[in-house]
């Protein structure tokens, strides 16, 4: 291994096939060890720390190698998360938007009319918007279109529902 290398340069030279062993080891497929391995040698170029003052050369540069690959990862990882509030993105607005089952209809309608049969009992300490809820779905109203006469996210109109059926069903059940 000749001589002492004086600068980074001089060591990249030196210890390049350590240091492409070990970038090919942290890669997660063939094709992208020699980015990484650029990288970390722009990163160690780049470093406030001089090459003289480094003890263990070989070591901080294995330590630069994985540090780039740690944040290469998190880069990734950011840049596929995404919204779920984002309200451009119509796919992921299908995918969780709510999609009643016949079972949930059934529920629905039994429940509306035990709530017919004893209206006054079971309504009784109801919010101003818990009853407009209920009686927009005792007209035949749908969710959807309770969400856009409310003005609101069909998400948050879903959620007040189903308190609202809690509540309604526990007062069905437990009061007398």
């Amino acid at each position: 291994m000749g001589s002492q290398p004086k600068t980074w340069g001089e060591f990249w030279i030196q210890f390049d096939g350590p240091l492409s062993a070990n970038a090919r080891k942290l890669s997660d497929n063939a094709d992208s060890w020699p980015d990484l391995l650029q990288e970390t040698l722009v990163r160690l170029l780049s470093s406030s720390r001089d090459f003289q003052y480094v003890q263990t050369p070989l070591a901080y540069a294995f330590r630069a190698l994985k540090n780039t690959r740690i944040d290469e990862i998190r880069r990734t990882k950011r840049a596929l998360q995404k919204s779920l509030d984002d309200p451009n993105d119509v796919e992921l607005q299908n995918e969780l938007s709510y999609q009643p089952t016949m079972q949930s209809e059934l529920e629905q309608k039994e429940l509306l009319g035990t709530i017919k049969e004893k209206s006054a009992r079971l309504t009784a300490r109801l919010s101003d918007r818990e009853r407009e809820l209920l009686d927009h779905l005792s007209s035949g109203k749908t969710i959807a279109e309770i969400a856009e006469i409310f003005n609101e996210d069909l998400r948050i109109t879903q959620t007040v529902w189903g308190a609202l059926r809690a509540k309604l069903r526990y007062r069905a059940t437990h009061w007398k």
